[in-house]
């Protein structure tokens, strides 16, 4: 696969916002291990790539998640996907709007 869809994840304690680029699509769902494996599940074989700030422990079961079934990530320095934003142009800051921003960050 050439050009994977990239999936962007703004990560918290408690839930992960992501943005599919390939579905043009928001969701959200539970920061626990069986959330993600669900959500891992519904990919379905699609050519993904999962791009995602580093958060720390947060960002730990998504990591492992990925890693365990070989899927491609990168985990960013925020520091970085702000500077991102900025140079795009895009000041504003909510969970969606930091998925889409990951997602294109990624592209």
């Amino acid at each position: 696969m050439i050009h994977p869809d990239v999936i962007g994840c703004d990560i918290a304690k408690a839930h992960l916002d992501f943005f599919d680029s390939g579905l043009e699509r928001h969701f959200r769902i539970d920061n626990t291990p069986a959330a993600i494996s669900a959500w891992l599940d519904g990919l379905d074989g699609r050519g993904v790539h999962i791009v995602f700030e580093a958060t720390g422990r947060y960002d730990r079961q998504l990591r492992i998640a990925l890693e365990t079934r070989e899927l491609p990530y990168s985990r960013v320095n925020p520091a970085r996907a702000r500077d991102f934003a900025k140079a795009i142009g895009l000041l504003a800051k909510t969970d969606a709007i930091d998925a889409r921003l990951l997602a294109r960050m990624g592209q």
